[in-house]
C-alpha cells in the first residue's frame, strides 16, 4: 500500500515544479510485481493533482503580479495572444514539455 502512496506524492511532485520523472518510478514498481491497474491510478491521480495545482498557481500569481504592481496588466497581455498564436491552442497538448502522463 505504501508504494501506491510514494507514487502517487512522487508523481504529484513531477507534474508540479519538481524535477522528477515519475515514469521512472512507475517502471520500477510495474516491475515489482505490483498491481499494474492501481499504479497508473496512483501515477494519474498524482499527475492530474498535479496539474490542477500549477493551474492554480498560475492563475493566482498572475493576480498577485498585477496587484503588487510587479508586472502590467497590458504587459500579460501582449504576451499571452503572442505566445498561443505562435503555438496554437490545439497545438499545446503536443508542445514539448506538456506531459499529461507523467
Amino acid at each position: 500500500m505504501i508504494s501506491y502512496l510514494i507514487l502517487f506524492f512522487w508523481a504529484l511532485g513531477a507534474s508540479t515544479i519538481l524535477p522528477l520523472s515519475s515514469e521512472a518510478t512507475l517502471i520500477y514498481y510495474l516491475k515489482t510485481g505490483l498491481n499494474p491497474l492501481l499504479l497508473l491510478i496512483s501515477a494519474g491521480v498524482g499527475n492530474t493533482l498535479g496539474s490542477i495545482i500549477n493551474y492554480y498557481l498560475g492563475k493566482k500569481g498572475r493576480e498577485y503580479l498585477i496587484e503588487k504592481n510587479r508586472v502590467s496588466q497590458e504587459s500579460l497581455s501582449k504576451i499571452l495572444p503572442k505566445n498561443l498564436k505562435k503555438i496554437g491552442g490545439i497545438k499545446l497538448p503536443f508542445k514539448p514539455g506538456f506531459n499529461p502522463v507523467g
